[in-house]
């Protein structure tokens, strides 16, 4: 029974991924400078809500000083990430380290193959990712 379970389980996250993997995909807009995006973000300002040149200023002043700390709010959080990769880096190590305490001569070459093809698939798994994005970047003829 338990087998049963867990291979429902098992066919039902295949069968979720697997229709993630399908959906449409919405076109990928190409990326715009801070500059542009104030501009147009004002322009548009200016038509709907007819300012002044006064309100205009004050209100390009504000979007620029929001995007600086947006950006430096990114800077912070992408070096915050980095710090917590690194721990869990480290903290996998630790752990290989200690499973391979416990293992025979012969049983720790074996998990160091399956640590190498662990890392390969990794490194698969992140190129072809890497590839996707630039793919979806890349502007279209």
């Amino acid at each position: 029974m338990k087998r049963v379970k867990f291979l429902l389980v098992v066919f039902l996250i295949a069968g979720f991924s697997h229709a993630q993997e399908n959906r449409p995909q919405k076109p990928h807009k190409e990326k715009r400078s801070s500059e542009e995006m104030i501009r147009k973000g004002i322009d548009r300002m200016q038509e709907k809500l007819e300012l002044n040149e006064e309100q205009t200023g004050r209100i390009k002043a504000l979007m620029e000083d929001h995007h600086q700390e947006m950006k430096a709010e990114r800077e912070a959080f992408r070096s915050i990430l980095e710090a917590h990769h690194k721990k869990m880096q480290e903290k996998r190590e630790e752990l290989s380290e200690k499973i391979q305490s416990s293992l025979t001569e012969e049983q720790k070459e074996t998990f160091q193959e399956m640590e190498m093809r662990r890392k390969e698939r990794i490194k698969k798994d992140l190129k072809k990712r890497r590839d996707e994005r630039m793919r979806k970047r890349a502007p279209r003829p």
